[in-house]
């Protein structure tokens, strides 16, 4: 495939340097907020900022005055520089902002099956209550659009910047061929997927969610065991009336397609790096079959209780 032309070489692992920052660029739906949880514990960190959260997955929204004390605590608009001394920084941030705030950084991250992860989004949206929303004002407009149909939840352009191609933009926001309120243009595919690869190669490990990689491939570049427990996972007790039971439209696999087309490119490639092609066929096929289970069976998020978890984003 053309495509591959652009991918990076293989380099050899990296190992963690205590005297450095480790920061971790948390892709939502995507075990960040048990990886998060996992690396405080193991590397003990003595001035930690977590949590976080910038412009990028806000997209056009502006209306913050709504939000609780605490929630606007964890958001930093570009007037507000991030932690400077802080030695392990995870969030919802940008790679360009992480990477201009903490240019001696370790980065990594963690990359789910793109269409398995977007489902996931879309049902964990649609899993909160008014209540769980009431500290985030406006905002809840937004993850509201869940409770509608998934291919609704695709379409809607007031949450594009969650849906569509997000791995990409990520890395790249802010980047003029990626608009806040519209879909990445097919025409852009080629050359964002090898600048988005350029900036993958800075990390230090980018692991693969599925069958656990990321866990030895931490504990590789840790040096040392490294457990990730499952800090929100799906159960089958609801946890909102929203009925789970939505039809699919004949066009949402074309949508989920589109909407993860540069994703399943990077998300291929590192899969690949640890197994077969075959392999990662079968995880491809296993987890978004998955999913879509858990739409018909009504499954929904049994969140983590206390701890600093947020109705933003996972």
């Amino acid at each position: 495939m053309a495509w591959q032309k652009l991918l990076p070489k293989r380099r050899p692992g990296r190992k963690f340097d205590e005297r450095r920052p480790l920061v971790f660029l948390h892709i939502p739906k995507s075990a960040g907020t048990s990886l998060t949880h996992a690396l405080l514990e193991v590397l003990q960190p003595r001035n930690p900022a977590v949590s976080l959260f910038d412009e990028v997955l806000f997209g056009s929204f502006s209306d913050f005055s709504g939000f609780s004390s605490a929630e606007r605590a964890r958001i930093y608009l570009p007037n507000r520089s991030l932690p400077a001394d802080a030695d392990l920084i995870a969030g919802h941030v940008s790679f360009r902002r992480l990477a201009r705030s903490y240019p001696q950084g370790q980065y990594i991250t963690v990359l789910r099956e793109p269409i398995a992860r977007l489902i996931s989004h879309w049902r964990y949206w649609r899993s909160h209550t008014d209540a769980q929303l009431r500290d985030v004002g406006a905002w809840a407009d937004r993850v509201r659009i869940a409770r509608g149909s998934l291919e609704s939840f695709l379409q809607h352009p007031d949450i594009v910047q969650t849906t569509d191609n997000l791995y990409v933009r990520m890395l790249l926001y802010p980047h003029p061929d990626i608009p806040p309120d519209a879909p990445i243009h097919p025409r852009h595919y080629p050359q964002l997927v090898q600048e988005a690869l350029r900036e993958l190669r800075r990390f230090s490990v980018v692991g693969i969610l599925e069958e656990r990689l990321f866990e030895k491939q931490l504990s590789e570049f840790l040096d040392r065991d490294f457990f990730c427990p499952k800090d929100n996972v799906t159960s089958q007790k609801a946890s909102s009336d929203t009925n789970f039971d939505a039809g699919i439209e004949t066009n949402v696999w074309d949508l989920l397609e589109s909407r993860t087309h540069m994703d399943r490119k990077l998300w291929r490639f590192f899969c690949s790096q640890r197994l077969s092609q075959d392999a990662c066929d079968k995880i491809e096929r296993k987890t978004i079959a998955l999913e879509f289970c858990k739409i018909t069976k009504g499954w929904s998020i049994n969140m983590r209780a206390g701890g600093q978890e947020s109705y933003l984003v996972r």
